[in-house]
């Protein structure tokens, strides 16, 4: 069931859950670059240690972080379940359209207007129908990099501190930096290609 919006709320939540150390400084300096600013962030981190060193960061960067919280209390002995995280973060949700995405994310700079676009605009050419559009869910096609290895900490990567497991914050898309490209074509969304997000380097899995 739906509920209606606040009246001050922004038009886009954008919802991270995330376990994994690291990883939040590319997001948060992307999402500083936004074209639209009209989005509040929920992180719902397990890592509690590093909450106000995220905080600060998306303070210091003018990103609306609204809510910053643990996952509600667990039903199972799981140590991590995304389900709950997510429902925890869709019960903070202010805004008509959420937007879920991953830590260790770049977001191209039209990320939050794409997504009101997609369900506000009128270009019926290269969109679905309006009736459509809302009754489905919007997935965008990802590209893939890997780090290079002297820019990663591998001390981080297990430390619940850390914002960042590199040696100096994401402040850029990959694409401008000395990242490998792994995957230059990942799920493809054929009747909507514009948006591109950058998914890179799963630094646990390495």
């Amino acid at each position: 069931v739906g509920v209606e919006p606040r009246t001050d709320a922004p038009k886009v939540t954008i919802l991270v859950a995330t376990k994994r150390p690291g990883g939040m400084d590319c997001l948060l300096f992307s999402l500083a670059k936004q074209t639209s600013k009209n989005y509040e962030l929920i992180v719902i981190d397990e890592l509690w240690e590093r909450g106000a060193a995220l905080r600060s960061l998306a303070d210091s960067l003018g990103v609306p972080l609204t809510a910053l919280s643990v996952s509600k209390p667990k039903t199972s002995e799981q140590a991590f379940g995304l389900q709950n995280a997510m429902n925890t973060g869709l019960a903070a949700a202010r805004a008509p359209y959420i937007a879920i995405t991953n830590d260790y994310t770049w977001l191209p700079e039209n990320f939050v207007q794409t997504v009101v676009d997609f369900y506000e605009g009128e270009d019926e050419e290269h969109l679905p129908t309006r009736d459509e559009r809302f009754s489905s869910l919007l997935s965008f096609p990802i590209v893939k990099y890997d780090a290079p290895e002297n820019h990663v900490v591998r001390e981080a990567l297990s430390d619940r501190r850390k914002v960042s497991a590199f040696r100096e914050d994401m402040r850029e898309t990959p694409e401008r930096g000395v990242w490998t490209l792994s995957d230059p074509l990942g799920p493809l969304d054929t009747r909507y290609v514009k948006f591109k997000p950058h998914w890179f380097w799963d630094g646990q899995a390495v």
